[in-house]
This record gives C-alpha cells, structure tokens and sequence, in this order.
C-alpha cells in the first residue's frame, strides 16, 4: 500500500522535494483499485517510515521515500 503510494509520486516524475496534495494521491490511488482503508494504511506506513511527510493537505516525498520508489 505504501509502495503504491510512492509509484504515484514516481509516476508523476517527482522528485525528493516534490508535493502532491492529499486529494491527488487519494484520487490515483483508488482510481488504480486502491481501497479507503488501503490509502489510509498506506499514507500511515509512508509517514512512519519517512518516505513522505505531511504538511496540511499536501504530501512532500522525502530522499528516503524517492530512495525506496
């Protein structure tokens, strides 16, 4: 779930540094068969992890989550 969440960022050709809001990684993810509470457990595991951080509404992939994309 995480993983996919870091593909998203990867699809989009962001970079460590880049942002994406909430809503457009929700959107692809369930677009791509994703569940709500796959994305919740996902974004969850990505922050844990420090592959992404989160400031408001929006998502910052961290060189540790473009390192493991």
């Amino acid at each position: 779930m995480a993983r996919a969440i870091l593909a998203i960022f990867k699809d989009k050709g962001v970079q460590a540094g880049g942002i994406r809001t909430a809503s457009e990684v929700c959107t692809k993810f369930l677009t791509n068969g994703g569940s709500v509470a796959d994305y919740l457990a996902g974004v969850k595991y990505a922050l844990d992890r420090g592959w992404i951080e989160q400031s408001s509404a929006k998502f910052k992939l961290t060189d540790a989550g473009f390192a493991e994309s």
